[in-house]
Parts: C-alpha cells; structure tokens; sequence
C-alpha cells in the first residue's frame, strides 16, 4: 500500500509503501511510464536495481526486487 511521495526526479517518483503480506515498510521507485517503454530508459534501471540488489554498503539502501506492473517499472527497497 503506496503512503506517501518521498521524492521525484527527472526519471521515476519514490514513495512509501507498506507491502500487504508481511506489512514490511518499503520504498518504491516507479520509472516513469513514459520511460518505461523506452527500452535504453528501462534497460539502465533494471541495471541500477541490480546494482543495489548486489551492493551490501550500509550508506546505500539495498534493492530488494525490480518488477513491471501496469505496464511501467518498479525498484521495492
């Protein structure tokens, strides 16, 4: 469940979330639809979100899963 806009930039909004099976707050970073459906747009934030699924820096929030839903993408952190 989407709590409120963190932040916005030039390609994606951040907001907080709870996801509903384990109540876990998260941040979701949603890519622009527009973007979305560019394909060097999505390609470099599906490699973003794998760069913080991989970095293990407690400075650096850690990227949990990047998804598609309703036809733009997600980055759970």
């Amino acid at each position: 469940t989407i709590e409120r806009l963190l932040g916005k930039g030039g390609t994606a909004e951040v907001y907080a979330a709870k996801r509903n099976k384990d109540f876990e707050r998260v941040a979701l970073k949603i890519l622009r639809p527009d973007l979305s459906r560019d394909k060097v747009a999505a390609n470099q934030f599906v490699k973003e979100a794998k760069l913080l699924q991989e970095l293990d820096v407690p400075q650096v929030v850690n990227g949990m899963r990047v998804f598609r839903f309703m036809h733009t993408l997600i980055l759970e952190m």
